[in-house]
């Protein structure tokens, strides 16, 4: 079942497994919630890959001043301002793009959002 995987994020693939370790490393599209359980992505040359499943991916962090979608939490499925990173500490500070309200939370927590791929 799906738990945080949403449209209009980057995500990157972290299993060897998929396509036979072809997408391994590669950095995707995800543009359409197909089912509980299943949803795709679009490559570069916006190819479909359907077989993905959550753990065989993770979220992607823009440049400071990049856009994030919030995945989880009260915050779910808002847009915000990635504003700091600390990647020892899995610690970002947002701000969010409705309210101007500052948030803390892991990079887990959001992913590099993209309106338009």
């Amino acid at each position: 079942r799906l738990r945080w995987v949403s449209p209009h994020i980057m995500v990157k693939v972290v299993s060897k497994k998929v396509r036979d370790g072809k997408l391994y490393e590669k950095k995707l599209f995800v543009s359409d919630i197909l089912d509980e359980y299943t949803f795709t992505a679009l490559d570069e040359k916006k190819n479909a890959i359907d077989e993905l499943r959550e753990k065989d991916i993770q979220t992607v962090m823009p440049k400071t001043n990049g856009l994030v979608k919030v995945l989880t939490g009260e915050h779910k499925d808002k847009i915000a301002m990635l504003l700091e990173r600390d990647k020892k500490k899995n610690q970002v500070l947002v701000q969010f793009v409705d309210t101007m309200e500052l948030e803390n939370m892991t990079q887990d927590d959001c992913s590099t959002y993209i309106e338009k791929f």
